[in-house]
């Protein structure tokens, strides 16, 4: 097969053979490739790139970072903006499991079930790790990457999508009224409530019988006198 020439002095070529790494999941290659390419030249692309990999390795703020400085060399790029906004999504989303999740008790005691989260949250380093998490302090980025970490929120995802498929079960488990529920238990339409309505109004008109009178003949013959019953 035919060879590719790459040349390692073009900051575009280190880009695109990063974006390349970053497909391939091989993401220490491409963090490589995208700071190379930072030292050859100030090039928005090569910091775009950099903070690309930097979410990927859940690196979040970094990579927050390293968007800032792309949008320095070009303040309009619209892919660096989108890139820079799911970043800082991530974080929030993050902090959010945190903050809201670890204050209810029966969550802490799921975590504690977990004999690895049950020995980390009794170290110190990981301690930190969380108060850092929850204050957000910007001089201190989180290691979102931690791998305890890690499991720590996947646990607290986890319980949180439990929480969200009951909430939706039992939603949908109300019954409409019966005043509008038709016989196989569906939700009746406009048009079976209208049929109803109609069937209804004839049978109420057929159960109300006209009132019979007596009627008489010729008042001579008394014997000729018919009377029809009379329904009250």
């Amino acid at each position: 097969g035919k060879s590719i020439f790459f040349n390692p002095s073009n900051p575009s070529a280190l880009v695109a053979r990063a974006n390349i790494f970053c497909k391939t999941g091989e993401l220490t290659k491409a963090l490589k490739d995208a700071e190379e390419a930072i030292t050859i030249g100030s090039y928005a692309q090569a910091y775009s790139a950099k903070g690309y990999v930097l979410f990927l390795q859940k690196r979040y703020e970094e990579a927050v970072n390293s968007y800032n400085k792309a949008l320095e060399l070009e303040p309009n790029n619209a892919t660096v903006k989108n890139r820079k906004q799911a970043a800082e999504r991530e974080i929030s989303k993050c902090r959010a499991l945190i903050l809201n999740l670890l204050d209810d008790k029966e969550v802490v005691m799921r975590v504690y079930k977990d004999k690895e989260m049950s020995e980390a949250l009794e170290e110190e380093e990981f301690k930190q790790i969380l108060d850092v998490a929850q204050c957000g302090s910007s001089s201190a980025p989180v290691p979102w990457e931690n791998p305890k970490l890690q499991k720590l929120l996947s646990i607290l995802r986890s319980i949180q999508n439990e929480r969200a498929k009951e909430a939706a079960g039992s939603v949908g488990n109300k019954r409409p009224s019966k005043q509008h529920e038709s016989p196989s238990g569906r939700k009746a339409g406009p048009k079976e409530r209208t049929k109803r309505r109609t069937s209804s109004r004839k049978s109420r008109r057929r159960v109300r019988r006209k009132t019979p009178s007596r009627t008489h003949t010729d008042n001579s013959r008394s014997d000729a006198i018919k009377c029809v019953p009379y329904y009250q």
